[in-house]
């Protein structure tokens, strides 16, 4: 994972009021670190405007990070969720589920282990919530009221879990 810092806040401190900004430069933090992904055939996203897939998985990656604390025993704050449209590391659409520690500690392995229960729960997680746009029980809150976030990241979980199931009758 990589942090860059290009800007700071003022912020009073009795009322927390915004009280300006500026420009910093700083060197960019890397932190190498291990990750679960999810990397979704571009095929599945064909349907949806780019603003839409980008905001499924983001979407997806909010839901993901929400439900892998209870099967990792975890606290939620272990975890990093990170949404690519096309990343460079695989050259499709992406979720990943970073560890915040760096190195790893095997959180991503257990992950990947149990992946067929975590990732149906995921879908049942997301099936029982009553929102309709996304909230943040599930996709995360829909700030724009553009995108149904919900629905975009409930076709392409879909389609990953879609796609694993033909590969294991394989």
């Amino acid at each position: 994972m990589t942090y860059l810092a290009t800007i700071f806040k003022k912020i009073k401190l009795d009322t927390h009021e915004n009280v300006g900004w500026g420009k910093i430069h700083l060197p960019q933090e890397d932190m190498h670190t291990s990750a679960y992904w999810l990397a979704l055939d571009p095929a599945c996203c064909a349907e949806f405007e780019i603003e839409a897939v980008q905001e499924g998985l983001w979407g997806l990656a909010h839901l993901l990070c929400g439900i892998a604390p209870l099967f990792l025993m975890c606290d939620e704050r272990d975890l990093r969720g990170v949404a690519q449209v096309k990343s460079p590391f695989t050259g499709r659409p992406t979720v990943f589920v970073c560890e915040s520690i760096p190195g790893g500690v095997g959180l991503a392995a257990h992950l990947f282990a149990i992946r067929e229960q975590f990732l149906s729960s995921a879908r049942e997680a997301l099936a029982a919530c009553s929102c309709s746009y996304g909230c943040p029980a599930c996709v995360g809150p829909d700030y724009e009221g553009r995108v149904a976030s919900k629905e975009v990241a409930r076709s392409l979980l879909e389609s990953v879990l879609g796609a694993s199931s033909r590969a294991s009758r394989l």
